[in-house]
């Protein structure tokens, strides 16, 4: 039976927020969002401070523990940690930041051969990519961690990668003669394995800098959506943005990560139910709760 899903703004951030439903909303909740270098600056600083004050007396409660974080990005989504850099305090929060740029540059970071991707659909910029470089970012997260004389940390290590398709300029165009929009995916995965995807595909004309910032705060909410844990039950849901946009999210299990391969040659048995509501604007919410045994 699929269960309600969380407000996809709630109490972790102003950003990504559900588009409101009625007419009647104030007009605080029409205004669209804005994606600037100050405000991914704010975002930054917000992230490292709640980190900063959760502590890990508790182990029992990821929830509120500590957490170091590595990022493997794909180019796109690549600002968000420049401004985490560029934060006082980042130390206690980032471990380390790579931006993938060449092919050879991800392979190579993921640990891929470059055979593995030849002579198939494979793109550098979907959400398979995205995946691949989370469960990168992770073992390097885990790698670093247990480098400490205390290994406390290490399960509280989150690896995210971020793989996208971002416009050239704002005048750029489709085959079909239409204007281009961006659209990227982040994945962000925990040590325990739950797993949370973030796409997003982009409906309004931006440069590419301005992509570029969208894209950086949606890696930052990864970040902290599942640093809250926001969502411990597997779903997925889609729904439209202030700003117009189209955002999916979804919720896994993964403890062994092998559905993050590029060959995807992992056996699964998976009963699943899905819920999709209508709201009064005519958008469409999906929940769907899934169980997936691997093989």
């Amino acid at each position: 039976m699929a269960s309600s899903s969380p407000s996809p703004s709630s109490s972790v951030s102003s950003f990504f927020t559900r588009a409101p439903s009625s007419s009647s909303s104030s007009s605080s909740e029409n205004e669209a969002e804005q994606y600037t270098v100050e405000s991914l600056r704010s975002y930054a600083e917000q992230l490292i401070s709640q980190n900063n004050n959760r502590n890990n007396k508790d182990t029992s409660d990821q929830q509120h523990q500590q957490h170091k974080i590595c990022f493997f990005l794909a180019g796109g989504g690549s600002t968000a940690v420049s401004m985490l850099a560029a934060t006082p305090g980042a130390s206690t929060f980032l471990l380390e930041g790579r931006t993938t740029y060449d092919r050879h540059s991800f392979l190579k970071a993921c640990g891929v051969s470059d055979k593995e991707t030849k002579g198939k659909s494979f793109s550098y910029g979907s959400p398979q990519a995205a995946g691949i470089a989370a469960k990168a970012a992770l073992q390097q997260a885990l790698l670093l961690s247990s480098m400490d004389d205390s290994l406390r940390t290490m399960p509280n290590t989150i690896g995210i990668g971020c793989a996208s398709v971002l416009v050239s300029n704002s005048n750029s165009t489709t085959p079909t003669g239409t204007i281009s929009r961006g659209k990227g995916t982040v994945v962000a995965v925990s040590a325990d394995g739950l797993v949370l995807t973030l796409g997003i595909q982009m409906n309004q004309q931006r440069s590419r800098f301005q992509e570029e910032l969208v894209l950086s705060h949606l890696v930052l909410r990864a970040a902290q959506l599942l640093q809250a844990r926001q969502q411990l039950e597997e779903c997925e849901h889609e729904y439209t943005i202030r700003s117009g946009d189209l955002v999916t999210e979804r919720w896994e299990w993964s403890p062994t990560l092998s559905s993050l391969t590029i060959d995807g040659a992992v056996t699964t048995a998976t009963s699943s139910t899905t819920c999709t509501n209508t709201n009064a604007n005519g958008s469409t919410n999906t929940n769907m709760n899934t169980n997936t045994n691997t093989n």
